[in-house]
């Protein structure tokens, strides 16, 4: 009877606080990590396929945009190959979805000792798994910048911007973090004059 009691009163409320501890100290540091390497990892994985498919498939610039010239050889237009585009960002999305489904948790896992924010004890110690799972649609878009090279030299810089939305799951609950890219894709010089605007096919 003695012993209900203590572990009733002593026990059970020292569990109690224990938990509610956890909970509100060392959870939201877990989630901010958690997040911060989701971004890092995510990060790298965009960065890394865009490189690989524009090194795959050799994209130039040439290839995503066409311009065209009037009787004068002055630019009329600057007309981009949307279908070629989109099946680019089809390819990149595809393996970026699936380079993310087949983290493994141990490695992107993180050690308890590194949430206690002492640095005898970071990266030591039991370590909590954290999964990464692509969160909706992925946002992406090519988006083009024209700035001055020189006397009537016009760059154009294609870049490919990316938003990425992924959930964040530790053993206990979820969170998500949004992942923003923007990566050079083609880049070429136009020898006279630039049109107001450009259309695509």
């Amino acid at each position: 009877r003695i012993i209900f009691f203590i572990i009733l009163f002593v026990v059970f409320p020292m569990l109690i606080y224990i938990l509610i501890s956890v909970r509100n100290n060392i959870m939201p540091l877990a989630f901010a990590m958690a997040e911060s390497k989701a971004k890092a990892i995510g990060t790298v994985i965009i960065n890394e396929t865009v490189s690989s498919q524009i090194l795959s498939e050799n994209i130039e610039y040439g290839e995503l945009f066409d311009i065209q010239k009037n009787s004068s050889g002055d630019i009329s237009a600057i007309i981009a190959n949307t279908a070629k585009m989109n099946l680019l960002k089809a390819r990149i999305s595809e393996e970026i979805q699936d380079k993310i489904n087949k983290l493994d948790t141990d490695a992107i896992s993180i050690p308890v000792g590194s949430m206690l924010n002492n640095e005898l004890t970071a990266g030591r110690g039991p370590r909590i798994p954290l999964k990464l799972v692509t969160v909706g649609a992925m946002e992406m878009d090519f988006w083009g910048n024209f700035t001055a090279a020189g006397i009537n030299q016009t760059k154009h810089d294609v870049h490919l911007n990316i938003k990425l939305t992924i959930s964040v799951i530790l053993p206990t609950a979820s969170s998500s973090a949004e992942i923003t890219s923007s990566i050079p894709i083609a880049q070429t010089i136009i020898v006279g004059k630039v049109p107001d605007a450009y259309a695509a096919i």
